[in-house]
């Protein structure tokens, strides 16, 4: 880990981090949606177990309404996407919230529980800012908007998140640790155009369900990660296969370290690696 914190800076550098809405002080202000039958007045609240990495499409509850919609990802059209949340909250007080947390149209949620046989321990999506984040989900707004695709692809990276685990072991992924987490500083302006670009198309084939080029594409951002942290080879592949879990299911490949996309992301290291794109 200490190379990485050699390479890299923090991510207070490139964002600030803040705590969702919490039991303690809102919930009173929460409806079960089940409830409400009028949505004018109501926004819904994004739980950490509606989203996985750049995936936001899939909800734990139901039933599926067809005028509760919410665009996960910045300037696409996306506007059906089909999530259900639980809870709903006044829109004027969702606005007030959010006014105090950021003035962008977005924001990128990241989900603050872990345990230390979780697969992923940091795991984030980018979010409408209509909608606020309930704790455990947590809201990271990036100092400059345009890089909201690249911190969010940084959080979701393998070696992000192999810091993250040592990190934090069974605590909670709080703003304060989070914080202190590495992050790839003082990027070129093309740097920053190409991890931005390939995480744009992660997001476009994870709308369109799109799963060879959202792995393909995927392997590319975590290669490229990789190899900006300054890892060398062995210790790349020890780090992928920390993440391999040979018990599980390989069912949607999209979210998991397995063999066959680990050797993808090594070969697209080992490429980056060969043509020294940090020199180039």
């Amino acid at each position: 880990m200490s190379k990485i914190y050699q390479r890299w800076g923090y991510v207070s550098d490139v964002a600030t981090a803040w705590v969702g809405l919490t039991s303690s002080a809102s919930s009173e202000n929460w409806r079960d949606i089940r409830e409400v039958d009028d949505m004018q007045n109501n926004t819904p609240i994004i739980e950490g177990k509606m989203m996985f990495q750049y995936d936001n499409l899939f909800a734990v509850y139901s039933p599926n309404k067809p005028d509760q919609f919410i665009s996960a990802t910045p300037d696409l059209n996306v506007e059906n996407l089909p999530i259900s949340p639980r809870f709903v909250i006044d829109i004027g007080i969702a606005k007030a919230f959010m006014d105090r947390k950021t003035q962008d149209s977005m924001y990128i949620g990241y989900r603050d529980v872990t345990r230390s046989d979780d697969e992923r321990t940091a795991i984030s999506t980018i979010i409408d800012t209509k909608y606020p984040p309930m704790q455990p989900l947590n809201g990271v707004t990036p100092h400059d908007f345009s890089d909201i695709y690249l911190v969010n692809a940084v959080i979701n990276s393998v070696v992000f998140d192999f810091v993250a685990k040592q990190k934090v072991m069974d605590m909670h992924l709080n703003v304060t640790n989070f914080h202190q987490l590495p992050f790839p500083v003082n990027l070129t302006v093309n740097m920053k155009q190409k991890i931005t670009g390939l995480s744009r198309i992660c997001s476009e084939a994870m709308i369109a369900q799109d799963d060879n080029t959202y792995i393909s594409t995927r392997a590319k951002v975590e290669g490229l990660l990789f190899y900006l942290s300054g890892l060398q080879e062995d210790e790349v592949q020890f780090i992928l296969n920390s993440f391999i879990r040979p018990d599980r299911h390989e069912e949607r490949l999209r979210f998991r370290v397995t063999q066959k996309n680990s050797e993808s992301i090594f070969s697209a290291y080992l490429d980056y690696k060969a043509n020294d794109v940090l020199r180039a």
